[in-house]
């Protein structure tokens, strides 16, 4: 099931960037390259495709990819390493 919204969300997000879905309440985000750069995320759930991300929230590290899923409960400032290639690029689903 995976590897199908993969391929819809490949076809929604043919370059980089945050993307609105036919779901008002969900978009996309996609990245090809390493990115890092302080965030401010607001309530949601970020599922992955691929690629990884870390979170960094003090001295923790929110690691969060194919297996595992964020769930942000209250507005939060994390300083975060979206990992994504032009082979595997990072591409996240936001709820």
């Amino acid at each position: 099931m995976r590897d199908t919204i993969k391929q819809y969300a490949n076809k929604l997000a043919k370059q980089d960037g945050l993307y609105s879905t036919y779901i008002s309440e969900i978009e996309l985000f996609k990245s090809s390259k390493k990115i890092s750069a302080p965030m401010i995320y607001e309530l949601c759930i970020i599922f992955v495709l691929s690629g990884k991300k870390v979170g960094k929230l003090s001295d923790k590290d929110l690691e969060f990819g194919l297996n595992n899923y964020l769930v942000v409960p209250t507005t939060i400032p994390l300083q975060c390493e979206t990992f994504g290639s032009i082979e595997e690029p990072f591409i996240g689903l936001v709820v």
